[in-house]
């Protein structure tokens, strides 16, 4: 069948006469047709000149995210050297290796959309699909802009890390905001039992008791990591402090660790106090796997990928209501 969105045919004509075209030759919603083509058009015409400029304004949005990726490179070689003296902690060697592993990947991105822009602009010069050639533009466009952000995102975690190491008082005013949240979410499950009577959701559908304690004690589970994460992070600070001659706020971080240890196990006695027997067998299958998982983190901890365990655990005690 002879093609009836010929590009030679259709250059030069209404941006509304190529959508007919080019709907009929394709399933596509008109009105996502006719924004697409806005790419490729001046004065609601498609024209060869719309095409040159689209493409020679997508080689600078392109070019950006590169120009992103080198500095956030040379970050990346200042983190390293701000962090020489205490590269072998676990800590400050693994958020190294995943800002590495991460950078990598985005370089890797960023190449394939340079590739990409450079294999749309040969076609362009002898185009077989107007329609194709405007949504890759679009495409592109997007991806790039996508990969901007992330850079520049990347960069500013490399380099407030960065500013951590380089300054052990402010490393420890964090680890001190990282105990208040602990200490906040334990205080929470503390009050628990008090409030432990049967309630309704945002949808008027009633939330038991027995679930609300399940979902108790799974935070309480995971408290327990918390509370591991900083003291590793706690080791590499002590060590960065062995070599320089600042203020030892160590001994301060420990008492306050121990002592959510303790606070954490009073919200444990609680939970098993206000337990039913029910509550326990009915739930047991799900907190156990939650607790193997658990298992299964190393410090320091990927706290994206735990926020989904919780959440995959907390679908499975609603789904067992």
């Amino acid at each position: 069948m002879e093609r009836i969105d010929e590009p030679a045919e259709l250059m030069g004509r209404p941006v509304e006469a190529v959508v007919e075209r080019v709907v009929a030759n394709r399933d596509s919603d008109p009105e996502t047709v006719r924004k697409i083509l806005t790419e490729i058009s001046e004065e609601e015409t498609v024209t060869r000149e719309a095409i040159d400029e689209q493409l020679a304004d997508l080689s600078k949005v392109v070019a950006t995210p590169e120009t992103r990726v080198e500095v956030t490179r040379r970050a990346l070689t200042d983190a390293r050297e701000a962090a020489a003296i205490i590269a072998n902690t676990n800590t400050v060697r693994s958020r190294l290796e995943t800002f590495e592993a991460e950078l990598t990947a985005l370089d890797e991105r960023v190449e394939e959309l340079g590739s990409r822009l450079s294999s749309l602009v040969t076609r362009a010069q002898a185009p077989d699909d107007l329609y194709e050639i405007a949504r890759e533009i679009q495409e592109l466009r997007a991806e790039a802009i996508d990969a901007q952000r992330d850079a520049d995102s990347l960069a500013t975690e490399i380099e407030e890390f960065e500013q951590k190491i380089r300054n052990p008082e402010r490393w420890a005013d964090e680890l001190h905001e990282d105990i208040d949240a602990i200490e906040d979410s334990i205080q929470n499950l503390l009050e628990f039992p008090d409030s432990l009577v049967d309630t309704t959701d945002e949808h008027f559908e009633k939330i038991d008791s027995s679930f609300r304690w399940a979902d108790a004690v799974l935070r309480h589970r995971m408290q327990k990591l918390f509370i591991g994460d900083v003291r590793t992070e706690l080791d590499a600070l002590e060590q960065m402090l062995d070599q320089k001659a600042t203020a030892d706020p160590v001994d301060e971080i420990e008492s306050r660790l121990d002592e959510l240890e303790a606070l954490r196990g009073n919200a444990g006695h609680r939970l098993d106090e206000i337990a039913a027997s029910s509550w326990s067998q009915d739930h047991s299958e799900t907190i156990e796997s939650f607790v193997r998982e658990l298992e299964a983190f190393d410090s320091p901890v990927d706290w994206a990928e735990l926020e989904n365990e919780l959440q995959r655990h907390r679908g499975q005690l609603a789904d067992s209501k």
